[in-house]
């Protein structure tokens, strides 16, 4: 593929709005709206009769984005807390690609989960898991997608020790993959990395950083009064 550049791009503009409620602290909604004017858009030129593909950028006219999202963080008991987030996203593009009107609109959604169970003897479990649902970039529409983590955590010597050992995306399934079917273009990627991967953590605390917190904090009082 041969990349080419565009001269004749435009400045990209947004406005942006949003509105946030939260309930005794542990539930929190918002809804967003932003409307972008001269949207970068990343595409591909083909010509059918050599193979060649050029890749290059444009603007799009605009692009609207309606999402909600809500938070949730509860003690289910004791030894028990969990967060919850989830988002609902509407997109709306608009312009032409190609020489040709482009007017499409898409929905998308997520939700990911972290709980973490605390055991006796300093022992924390942590175990997390998202899923992403498909969504559309433009003429790309990636698939959904999903990835579980866990870790455990241990402390000891009056939490001066903390050992830690996880797992991030333990099945493996955190793939991006992206199909293209527009026109003259027909194509699939898939983009995978090492995501899964295993982690051992040791770490110990000398107490320095409390003093130097006090210290920061002095400093801070004593600017107070110098000021007043």
């Amino acid at each position: 593929v041969t990349e080419m550049g565009n001269p004749y791009l435009m400045p990209m503009y947004m406005n942006a709005f949003n509105f946030t409620h939260t309930y005794k602290g542990k539930i929190s909604n918002s809804i967003t709206y932003n409307k972008i004017k001269n949207v970068y858009f990343d595409y591909t030129i083909q010509n059918d009769s050599t193979k060649e593909t050029i890749g290059t950028i444009t603007n799009l006219n605009g692009r609207d984005v309606l999402a909600y999202d809500i938070f949730i963080q509860q003690n289910v008991f004791k030894w028990w807390i969990t967060t919850f987030n989830a988002s609902c996203i509407y997109f709306k593009f608009s312009g032409e690609i190609y020489d040709q009107k482009f007017n499409v609109e898409s929905y998308s959604y997520y939700a990911g989960i972290n709980n973490q169970f605390i055991f006796p003897k300093k022992t924390k479990l942590e175990l997390s898991a998202f899923y992403s649902g498909p969504w559309r970039n433009n003429v790309g529409i990636f698939e959904s997608r999903y990835n579980v983590d866990m870790a455990i955590r241990k402390s000891f010597l009056s939490d001066k020790l903390n050992l830690v050992i996880g797992c991030s995306d333990i099945f493996f399934t955190s793939i991006f993959r992206g199909n293209v079917d527009y026109l003259n273009l027909h194509s699939r990627s898939v983009h995978t990395s090492d995501t899964r991967r295993l982690r051992f953590t040791l770490s110990y605390n000398f107490g320095k950083l409390k003093v130097q917190q006090r210290q920061v904090k002095s400093n801070d009082d004593e600017s107070r009064r110098m000021n007043h």
